[in-house]
């Protein structure tokens, strides 16, 4: 004879631990309310609104068990009556609590006018501090006269434009190129201080070829401003490098 033993649990109605409090709620900020109940079985908890009952959607959120109720950023259509019903087999208890809303969509509006406004405010207030620290910082023309080193503003302004010039640097060891190498041809063109003619070069960038190259001279005469201008070019070209665009510099005579 075989002997079954049977354990039944004690069933017990839902039980409010404890009531639901009224809150009054700024807008824009959160609220939760709780049903704190038990019961055996766990009650199935429900929640109302103005008795139209609650579901989960975006801004409200149901805690584990539906036990919490949580509201994110309150607006003015969340203020009303609000309940939870709590059941199970053994019965029902209910618990209600009244949320206030307190100030306006304008209200909420102006703080986010007023905090955006600040935050421009607190972003061109960091662009000119930047501005002002980084012309603090730029080289003034004596300092860059000193180090032999300009860039070219191009505006007359504020330095001529020839004293920029003198203070651009020619290496001689490295542009210079002995007058043996160049064999002068046939004119090209002429200018008002100068001419252009077509030459050979020899060991040209210590290449072991000729090159066929243009050469921009003097003319006969020339006076000592019209040498200072063509100085003045050759040092433009030294300082603005090689480029596809313009005629590139391969070197230069200016010795003898």
């Amino acid at each position: 004879l075989l002997g079954a033993a049977f354990l039944l649990a004690a069933q017990e109605a839902p039980a409010l631990l404890r009531q639901l409090m009224d809150q009054t709620v700024n807008t824009s900020n959160s609220a939760m309310l709780e049903c704190q109940v038990h019961g055996i079985p766990e009650p199935q908890i429900t929640w109302f609104k103005n008795h139209e009952e609650i579901q989960q959607e975006s801004g409200i959120i149901l805690g584990p068990g539906s036990r919490m109720l949580f509201i994110e950023r309150v607006k003015e259509e969340d203020e009303g009556l609000y309940q939870c019903i709590a059941t199970n087999l053994k019965g029902s208890v209910e618990s209600t609590a009244y949320v206030t809303v307190q100030g306006t969509v304008e209200r909420s509006n102006l703080e986010l006018i007023t905090l955006t406004c600040t935050c421009v405010a607190a972003t061109l207030f960091w662009l000119l501090l930047t501005l002002f620290i980084r012309k603090l910082k730029r080289p003034y023309f004596s300092e860059t006269k000193m180090n032999h080193y300009l860039s070219i503003i191009m505006d007359p302004d504020e330095v001529p434009l020839d004293e920029q010039c003198e203070c651009l640097p020619y290496d001689a060891s490295k542009w210079e190129i002995a007058r043996e190498r160049l064999k002068l041809g046939k004119s090209l063109g002429h200018g008002a201080f100068g001419k252009v003619v077509q030459a050979s070069a020899f060991g040209i960038k210590k290449s072991p070829t000729c090159r066929i190259v243009a050469v921009k001279m003097l003319k006969e005469g020339a006076t000592a401003s019209e040498y200072k201008a063509l100085m003045t070019e050759l040092k433009i070209l030294i300082h603005i490098g090689h480029h596809l665009n313009i005629v590139n510099l391969l070197g230069a005579c200016t010795k003898n």
